[in-house]
């Protein structure tokens, strides 16, 4: 392979306490029962319109913008950029991929200020970025890898995904490139190959 795509959140990116703390700070702050942790790492993968209401079948729709604003706007500026860090092996494997002159981009359903936010804890310049921001639909849908194959210039063939969750599965799928998923206890139930560590990323060189 010469293109490697990656999503961030539970792939390269360590967000666990980050998003612990913030849904429950959330839900707290809209007058909701405290979700538990387990949960809030189960649902790892959707977009935060769709966690809320998975976290909470109660909440009225019409109060989901306003509480998915809040949490954006404070993932993006206070979670990430406090209790957010690169997961382990990452910046390694990132950068013994470059040293073999392949093509690196980001993948993520985190619109395109939350992912600017994510990137400067990643400390990596990458090649490209593509996010929810950028396409009509997140994952599982395939618009977000196929951008970011565009983005790259690169060959469905040659592209590896990796991700971590159902959506990341789903989306690498529906685009016809190649996904591998990291392991992690919120995936076990997810049909897909998977690696034990990100530096198993560098056998598909």
């Amino acid at each position: 392979m010469k293109y490697f795509l990656f999503d961030l959140d539970g792939t390269i990116l360590h967000s666990d306490e980050a998003l612990i703390r913030l849904y429950r700070d959330c839900f707290a702050r809209f007058g909701l029962p405290e979700p538990k942790a387990e949960d809030i790492l189960r649902y790892n993968g959707n977009t935060a319109e769709d966690w809320v209401p998975l976290l909470d079948p109660s909440v009225p729709k019409k109060r989901i913008p306003e509480i998915v604003e809040w949490i954006r706007t404070a993932y993006a500026t206070e979670y990430i950029p406090r209790y957010g860090k690169p997961e382990k092996g990452a910046l390694e494997m990132l950068a013994a991929l470059r040293e073999k002159s392949a093509k690196l981009c980001v993948v993520t359903n985190q619109m395109r200020f939350e992912t600017e936010s994510s990137l400067r804890v990643m400390n990596f310049d990458f090649d490209a970025t593509a996010c929810r921001s950028d396409v009509a639909l997140p994952k599982p849908a395939p618009d977000l890898v196929l951008d970011g194959v565009k983005r790259l210039g690169a060959k469905k063939g040659e592209t590896l995904f990796v991700g971590d969750s159902f959506a990341d599965a789903g989306a690498g799928k529906a685009a016809g490139v190649k996904t591998v998923l990291v392991r992690r206890v919120w995936n076990s139930n997810v049909d897909a190959e998977k690696i034990d560590s990100l530096k198993e990323v560098l056998k598909f060189l």
